[in-house]
C-alpha cells in the first residue's frame, strides 16, 4: 500500500465515522445549541448544524490553501453557507461536496513531504495537512455524538454564521 492509498483509506474511515455520527439526525436536533460561556468559541455558534458547516469549511480551506494555491477563500465560503442555512440536508450535501474536493486536492500530489501552507500561513509537510484533516473528522464525529446525547431538539434555527467566520478568519492570509 502506498502512502497515498493509506492516507485515502484513513480519510475514508474517518469520514464514514463522521457521517455515521449524523445518521438519523433530524433538522430540529441539528438546530440544538450548546450554551457557551461568554467569549467561548466552538468554531461555531454552538449548534450541531454549525459543526457540520465548520467541518465542510475546513475541508475546503485545507485543500484549497494547501494543495490548490488558495483557489477558494474564507470570504467566499461565508456567503455560501449562509445561502444554505439552516437546512440540514443542504449543509450535509455541502459537506459531502467538501469531502470530495478535499480528497481530489491531494490525490495526485507526488511529494507528500513537500512543505505546504496551512490556512494561517504556517508551513507543514503535505502528509501532515492530510492527517490533520483526518483527525478533524474524527474529533467532530465524537463532538457531534456528545451534543446529540445531551441537547434537546430546537424548533428555532440557529443564527447564520457568516459574521462569526469573518470575525475569526479575516486576519488569515486566505481570507
Amino acid at each position: 500500500m502506498t502512502a497515498h492509498e493509506l492516507l485515502k483509506h484513513q480519510a475514508e474511515i474517518a469520514y464514514q465515522e463522521l457521517r455515521d455520527s449524523l445518521e438519523g439526525l433530524t433538522q430540529e436536533q441539528s438546530w440544538a445549541v450548546t450554551n457557551l460561556l461568554p467569549d467561548e468559541y466552538l468554531h461555531s455558534e454552538g449548534s450541531i448544524l454549525s459543526q457540520i458547516a465548520h467541518i465542510a469549511n475546513g475541508k475546503f480551506i485545507y485543500a484549497s490553501v494547501g494543495f490548490r494555491n488558495s483557489e477558494i477563500r474564507w470570504r467566499e465560503l461565508s456567503p455560501k453557507i449562509d445561502s444554505l442555512w439552516p437546512n440540514l440536508e443542504a449543509v450535509t450535501a455541502w459537506l459531502d461536496e467538501a469531502h470530495q474536493y478535499w480528497l481530489n486536492a491531494w490525490a495526485e500530489v507526488s511529494d507528500l513531504e513537500e512543505e505546504r501552507p496551512r490556512f494561517d500561513g504556517t508551513m507543514f509537510p503535505g502528509w501532515k495537512l492530510i492527517t490533520i484533516g483526518i483527525h478533524h473528522d474524527e474529533y467532530h464525529a465524537g463532538q457531534i455524538q456528545l451534543q446529540r446525547s445531551i441537547l434537546e431538539p430546537s424548533d428555532i434555527p440557529p443564527q447564520p454564521e457568516g459574521d462569526l467566520w469573518e470575525k475569526y478568519c479575516k486576519d488569515f492570509p486566505c481570507w
